[in-house]
This record gives structure tokens, sequence and C-alpha cells, in this order.
């Protein structure tokens, strides 16, 4: 406000340009993502929802399919599974000064680091870390 108590609005429209990653063709559910199905696309966006790197999207797996030229979100991915329903996996113990090793099946699918519940041979459920290869790590 100045000294003589007016104002002056003035309507301002502010467009922000980014170069945003888009699928290069349809894709479907559970496909990993790769190179040739990427390109960027300069979009004019109101909010910031979108990838502008491909390391951010190479190697996840869509959660749904998606059709060409879609923006790619982080919210559309997941890192793809280390361990998968029945796979026979490596259980590890691991503590001061003694490691043990055996084998059991996974009862659901994980990414690195994600929690899994595993059937030992001797039928006790488990539940670990799942790791990269096949190997669930156990807390001590």
């Amino acid at each position: 406000m100045n000294q003589h108590g007016w104002r002056i609005f003035v309507p301002v429209k502010i467009k922000v340009s980014l170069n945003l990653l888009v699928s290069a063709r349809q894709l479907p559910l559970g496909h990993t993502l790769q190179e040739q199905d990427l390109t960027s696309q300069t979009i004019e966006v109101s909010q910031t929802e979108g990838l502008t790197d491909p390391k951010q999207a190479l190697g996840k797996v869509l959660r749904y399919s998606i059709a060409a030229g879609q923006v790619l979100r982080e919210s559309m991915l997941r890192q793809s599974f280390s361990v998968t329903q029945g796979q026979v996996v490596h259980l590890v113990v691991q503590g001061g000064g003694f490691s043990i090793r055996t084998e059991g099946a996974a009862l659901g699918n994980a990414g690195a680091g994600r929690t899994v519940q595993v059937r030992s041979a001797s039928g006790r459920v488990i539940g670990g870390i799942a790791q990269a290869n096949g190997v669930v790590e156990i807390e001590p």
C-alpha cells in the first residue's frame, strides 16, 4: 500500500516448463523399464510431478499399464522383486563370529531391503529382509 491508501492488483499467470520423462510407447503392467521405453518432452506444468532423470526409472517395474506419451511419476513405479513367491531362497543369519545358512521358500514377493516371510525346511515361518540374488537376511 502506498501513502494514499490504494493498491493495484496485477493478474499474473506463471508457467513452468520442465523436461519430463514420458513413455515412448504403450507399456503393460509389470513391465521393467529400459532405455528404449523412455523419451523426454518439454511440458508446461503447474506442479512438478514427474521424473526428469532416466536413472529414476530404469530397471523399475510399472504398477499398471500406461499409454504412449504419458508422463512418468514415481507413484507409477516400484522396485523389481529380488525375491518372488515360491522361490527357493537362502536364509542367512550372521552374528559375532558366526554365520548360518539354510534354504527356505519365499511366501511373498519383495524388493531388496523389504521384509518377506519365508518357510524354512522345518516348516517354520521366519521373517527377514530380502537382498539381491535370492538371499534373505535374518536378525540374530
